[in-house]
């Protein structure tokens, strides 16, 4: 009868293997976990760049095609690519701040005053008019007032403003819902504007 109990135990248990496994495949932050993710970045940059020289001549900007590739893998693979949703987050947080940092050391507010006052004023009014008919529609829905101010910013800003505020905020659960927020607006959004703007300046110089 003991050896009976031994047996069953011993059945019951996951083999070395099958521990190996479950490690590997483990969500938590870590030198492994990291470095997938920044090599399936690489790839998918890299796949972006060349598939836009070879289907397109390089007359469209590899960002679209990259964010369309990386909204299909992430949608054929959600397994596998949710296992690295916490390294790809933090990595990515990281990288927004220093692409924040240099940016806007390069930029001045007094330039773009004197320069083009009248565009600024027009992004003035815009952008207020988008806030204030996103945050009214959205009260009479009740919806909640971050989703509200995450979906604004990931329209206007793109998806590392979006994310980069939902971290600043706290609201962790709401990181990667305001990245693919931004990324499918750039998914659809630029490559309908990229060849829409290009139509237009053939006509405007006709």
């Amino acid at each position: 009868m003991p050896s009976r109990r031994l047996c069953r135990r011993a059945r019951r248990r996951k083999k070395p293997t099958e521990d190996l496994e479950a490690g590997a495949l483990t969500t938590e932050l870590t030198l492994r976990s990291i470095g997938y993710a920044l090599a399936l970045a690489c790839a998918l940059c890299t796949a972006g760049s060349v598939a836009a020289s070879m289907l397109f001549a390089n007359t469209v900007s590899p960002i679209p095609i990259t964010s369309a590739m990386t909204v299909a893998v992430a949608t054929l693979f959600p397994r596998q690519i949710g296992r690295l949703a916490k390294a790809g987050t933090s990595m990515g947080v990281l990288f927004m701040q220093l692409f924040f940092a240099a940016t806007g050391g390069q930029g001045r507010i007094r330039t773009v005053l004197a320069s083009a006052p009248g565009l600024f004023r027009f992004c003035v009014v815009q952008l207020a008019v988008h806030l204030a008919v996103q945050l009214g529609v959205g009260r009479l829905c009740r919806l909640p007032l971050p989703s509200l101010l995450l979906a604004s910013n990931a329209n206007v800003g793109g998806p590392t403003t979006a994310s980069a505020m939902a971290a600043a905020k706290g609201w962790n659960s709401q990181i990667l819902p305001a990245l693919l927020t931004g990324v499918l607006g750039y998914s659809v959004a630029t490559l309908v504007s990229i060849p829409l703007g290009s139509w237009l300046l053939v006509n405007i110089a006709r």
